[in-house]
């Protein structure tokens, strides 16, 4: 489950209860594809109360990789604060990072 809240300049994404790979690439997808995305400065991405049914995101990185420099061309300068308190979400992020490059959204981990 998530929920999403647009302000302005900011975008806050709570994913709580059970969730999976599946909701982190969905959810991306739709919130780039819109056009609000393209004012945007921040995202905060809310991972506490997640419960993870699964805990291999390899099947998607490149995947979520590609959507997030895509939509780098409609938005280059947006900042992305993920928090999370599990470690298979802080590897995880670690490695998208990784993956995107200097591409933004710049990725930090709280």
């Amino acid at each position: 489950m998530r929920e999403v809240t647009w302000n302005s300049h900011a975008l806050t994404v709570r994913v709580y209860g059970a969730s999976g790979t599946t909701t982190v690439l969905e959810g991306m997808s739709k919130l780039t594809a819109d056009t609000r995305f393209d004012r945007l400065q921040f995202i905060v991405v809310d991972f506490l109360d997640a419960e993870w049914s699964d805990t291999c995101f390899d099947g998607i990185l490149d995947d979520l990789a590609a959507i997030l420099i895509g939509s780098s061309y409609s938005n280059p300068n947006i900042r992305a604060a993920i928090v999370t308190n599990d470690p298979h979400i802080q590897r995880f992020v670690a490695t998208l990072a990784e993956r995107v490059g200097d591409a933004p959204p710049k990725l930090q981990l709280f």
